[in-house]
């Protein structure tokens, strides 16, 4: 059974680091995802203030917008998770009827 997960506790931990409220809500690969976008983010943008590169500021500064981007749609996708994980729980106890537990595939193919 799919136990209920805090919506507030998901956004909690992605705001501190983004990809842990993933992990809490039991989504790894794409937690994990998460972490590491903003990991090398950071390790490009170290890279490009340190070594004299073409297009130095450009670099800089694009990276640097990246991050709060990241953040952003960190927080939002671990608020819809979370709802989905919850929806997905309810079904399973009987909530919705006509829902069916199954696993989130957004591109499979129906025959």
């Amino acid at each position: 059974m799919i136990r209920k997960r805090s919506k507030a506790a998901a956004v909690l931990l992605s705001l501190i680091l983004p990809g842990t409220g993933h992990l809490y809500l039991g989504e790894l690969p794409r937690g994990l995802a998460f972490m590491v976008l903003l990991i090398s983010n950071i390790v490009m943008l170290v890279f490009a203030g340190m070594n004299d590169i073409p297009l130095k500021v450009l670099a800089i500064v694009f990276l640097s917008l990246l991050i709060p981007v990241i953040y952003v749609v960190t927080l939002f996708d671990s608020l819809h998770q979370a709802e989905y994980i919850n929806r997905q729980s309810q079904a399973a106890a009987g909530a919705y009827p006509g829902m069916h537990p199954q696993p989130h595939q957004p591109f499979s193919v129906r025959r």
